[in-house]
């Protein structure tokens, strides 16, 4: 069935609507985004509300940590982003006064109207309803975002390879010289190796052992991550390790800067869970710093790469 949905407006962001009716194909738990969108509708304190109810699935919605995950993107006033997978809008709010204009794709409905309202003052925030797949843009973009959205490219494309998919559409939507950022978990980072779940299917060791189950979500390494994205025709790859993980990132490292003996902060290796300890995911990773190693087992990684100049 085409959509036949009426664009929304809520305060200054506008919703319209592409492709087919969505479906909620992903979810926090109803009573959960049920409870965001009302924060934010009624323009109630996030640290006030995780101070009373800090439940992981609520945290990551409103912790401000998100954000942090932007620092090292190289945006500014003339740049354009297409926010893909934007969710709920956390990474929306941290980048839109940095921009000139963002534009956000979410297959959720309910995710997106939360996206506009926490972010309903911004003049220069567009919300686009649809699967991903079907998004189309006769303009190009100076940046575009995957944060936390290729590891689910199987469950809303159906093609043989749905990761090499996103990929060439984020190709085509980025202007020569376009940067695209990809954050994402190590399937091999190193609280992964030591007993912590793997994040989406909440089972340990998945990840690790190859995802043998078939499971349509799923992480890379760090040699497989650069290899899908050159299979793509990206190039000047360029890594970033933020720790405990790009989900709320207290500290950012990168390949022209490791860790040295400052590497001593005690963080969280599984937020929402009981986890397994084979050994000390923290002590071994600080024993690696400085190290071609620490780049391997990092828990997750913020990519930066860059559409060829032609």
């Amino acid at each position: 069935m085409k959509q036949s949905v009426q664009p929304e407006k809520i305060g200054s962001v506008v919703l319209d609507f592409f492709g087919t009716v969505p479906e909620e194909v992903y979810c926090e738990g109803t009573d959960v985004e049920e409870r965001v969108l009302q924060i934010f509708k009624a323009g109630e304190d996030p640290i006030e509300v995780l101070k009373q109810d800090n439940r992981w699935p609520l945290l990551y919605q409103l912790s401000a940590s998100r954000g942090n995950i932007t620092l090292p993107m190289q945006l500014d006033k003339d740049k354009t982003v297409l926010d893909l997978g934007s969710g709920m809008g956390a990474i929306t709010a941290a980048i839109a006064s940095r921009c000139g204009r963002v534009d956000c794709v979410d297959i959720s409905l309910a995710r997106c109207r939360a996206n506009a309202y926490r972010n309903r003052d911004a003049k220069n925030v567009r919300i686009h309803v649809g699967n991903i797949m079907q998004y189309e843009s006769e303009e190009q973009y100076d940046i575009i975002l995957l944060i936390g959205v290729l590891e689910y490219a199987a469950v809303f494309c159906d093609e043989e390879n749905p990761f090499d998919k996103i990929l060439q559409l984020c190709k085509k939507w980025l202007k020569p010289n376009g940067i695209l950022y990809i954050a994402i978990e190590n399937r091999i980072g190193i609280k992964y190796m030591a007993g912590c779940n793997e994040d989406h299917l909440g089972r340990p060791f998945v990840g690790v052992e190859g995802y043998h189950c078939q499971e349509k979500m799923r992480t890379f390494s760090r040699s497989e991550l650069l290899e899908i994205v050159e299979r793509a025709g990206f190039v000047s790859s360029f890594f970033y390790y933020p720790l405990p993980d790009y989900k709320l990132p207290i500290v950012i490292y990168s390949d022209d800067y490791l860790p040295g003996n400052e590497l001593n902060l005690p963080f969280p290796t599984n937020y929402d869970a009981d986890r397994y300890f084979c050994f000390n995911d923290v002590l071994t990773l600080k024993s690696l710093r400085s190290s071609d190693e620490f780049k391997m087992l990092a828990n997750s990684f913020l990519l930066e790469v860059r559409k060829e100049d032609k």
